[in-house]
């Protein structure tokens, strides 16, 4: 009995050989890497939410943001290239890819020094601007790791990843804790973890992996990883202009205390569920790579990983809408309810992201990198238009309309512009290029979405009755929740969903 046991988490853990073996077992890796690092955030976040407070965090949230700033619009799509590439072996591109990355970086750095200071006060934060600093001169650390890394990704080697990663977060998480509580309780602590994260992580790079960069740099190769990360670099503006822009706002026009309590609201909120689709998207993309040119195949790989991402995702984000008061009561400060509204809003746009980033690895695998940097415009022309006049709004003494805060206000708006123009657009593009219909993607979300609701719905129900103490309120609710979606699940399978067949497909494929 012993001996099968230790069979099967051998194989389990060893990556195999079959695609969809490799395919599965890489997903439990990336899985237990975003489960672990996310706990460990989630916890670090709650400890010093109530050492430091909303501002300091704030502070931090500003640094962080104009740090992400500045590497999006430098962003060049290098391990995306090389991740695409036909060849398995790109060893001939990995000097060039490791010297564009330590230049990029080291403008990363430069560049975040010089603008410190006025930027921050810009954002009506001027102490953040040496948290700013210092945290761009950890970016040095980042270019200098070790270009092997991206066979973790191309080769669906992900307990090597797992390892990589979590070295950085297991510090991260030492260095922030220990500087808060035997140092100083700022958000020097935070910013002070974060670069000695990066430093561990560049230290892995060469310890998990045997190859070691030299100077040499292949023009040919620059153009062609260049080329194809155009789109992506696009996209990575783009991004961080939808996805983070509203930080900037928030902070320019609100100040870092409503920032602190925006941030918080958003990491609470879409951690879980977003996880669960980066765990699973971030195998999709090396794994559709490989089967770019069999439609059938990516159509069949695309339905399963968009049935299986909303089967974990829907009722996480459901499941938090429904526990937030009960999570904020019992693990933060009171002066934390201020969020409590916006963490459930932004719950709901959790739920819907889940799901729509489901696409964006089809996209990439089939050489279409630019409609996810078209759609990003689209989203960034309409944030930008809604976003800064509800805040200018929020700041007037009258008000806004129905009693709303700045940072709901915000919330709203970002839910709103993800649930129409942008959802509709993504289906569109994915159903034409999987080949397949509107009908089959509706079914794979509304099973997941019914489970859901219905488990949220009981879940608000049982709190409004019971009268327990706020740490046994919350562990009640979320028994409650897991139990009701597991029923859930039962009975819409028997009526047709066929989720049981894929996860059955999965241990199948765990197993070997």
């Amino acid at each position: 009995m012993i001996r099968r046991l230790v069979r099967l988490v051998r194989g389990a853990l060893s990556p195999g050989d079959g695609l969809t073996e490799r395919t599965v077992k890489g997903g439990m890796w990336v899985g237990a890497l975003q489960v672990s690092d996310r706990m460990l955030q989630l916890v670090l976040m709650v400890i010093l939410a109530n050492l430091l407070g909303a501002e300091e965090l704030g502070l931090f949230g500003v640094a962080l943001v104009v740090m992400s700033g500045v590497k999006r619009f430098s962003q060049l799509g290098l391990n995306q290239s090389l991740i695409y590439e036909r060849e398995e072996n790109v060893d001939h591109m990995l000097n060039t890819a490791w010297l564009l990355d330590i230049a990029r970086t080291s403008f990363i750095a430069l560049t975040l020094v010089v603008i410190a200071h006025p930027l921050a006060g810009l954002l009506n934060a001027p102490d953040a601007a040496i948290l700013i600093q210092i945290i761009g001169l950890g970016q040095l650390f980042v270019g200098l790791a070790n270009p092997g890394i991206v066979y973790f990704q191309k080769d669906l080697q992900f307990h090597k990843q797992f390892v990589y990663s979590m070295s950085g977060s297991v510090v991260q998480f030492a260095v922030a804790l220990g500087y808060a509580v035997y140092v100083d309780n700022t958000a020097m602590s935070l910013v002070l973890a974060f670069v000695a994260s990066d430093f561990v992580r560049m230290l892995a790079s060469y310890a998990l992996h045997d190859y070691r960069p030299s100077v040499s740099f292949d023009v040919p190769s620059a153009r062609s990883m260049i080329s194809y990360g155009k789109w992506l670099t696009a996209n990575s503006i783009l991004y961080f202009l939808y996805s983070e822009g509203d930080d900037l706002l928030v902070s320019g026009f609100l100040g870092p205390l409503a920032l602190g309590f925006y941030q918080l609201a958003y990491r609470f909120s879409n951690a879980p569920a977003t996880e669960v689709t980066h765990v699973i998207s971030g195998v999709a993309f090396p794994a559709y790579s490989k089967i770019q040119d069999d439609t059938k195949a990516l159509r069949e790989g695309f339905h399963r990983t968009l049935q299986m991402t909303t089967f974990l995702s829907f009722p996480l984000a459901m499941g938090i809408f429904a526990v937030t008061p009960a999570f904020v009561d019992a693990f933060l400060n009171p002066e934390y309810e201020a969020m409590i509204l916006t963490m459930q809003i932004l719950a709901i746009f959790g739920l819907t992201r889940s799901a729509v980033a489901t696409f964006g690895p089809v996209f990439k695998a089939v050489g279409r990198p630019d409609l996810i940097a078209k759609f990003s415009l689209v989203r960034v022309l309409l944030l930008a238009t809604g976003l800064p006049l509800v805040l200018w709004q929020a700041g007037q003494p009258a008000g806004l309309p129905f009693g709303l805060t700045g940072i709901e206000a915000a919330s709203l708006v970002i839910l709103g512009v993800q649930l129409f123009p942008m959802m509709e657009f993504d289906v569109y593009f994915v159903v034409n290029i999987v080949e397949t219909s509107y009908t089959r993607v509706l079914r794979d979300v509304a099973y997941p979405l019914a489970g859901s609701v219905a488990m949220a719905a009981v879940v608000v129900g049982v709190d409004g009755v019971l009268d327990v103490s706020p740490v046994l309120d919350f562990v009640v609710l979320v028994v409650v929740g897991a139990a009701t979606y597991g029923a859930a699940v039962l009975v819409l399978d028997r009526m047709g969903w066929g989720v049981g067949r894929n996860v059955r497909t999965m241990v199948s494929s765990m197993a070997g």
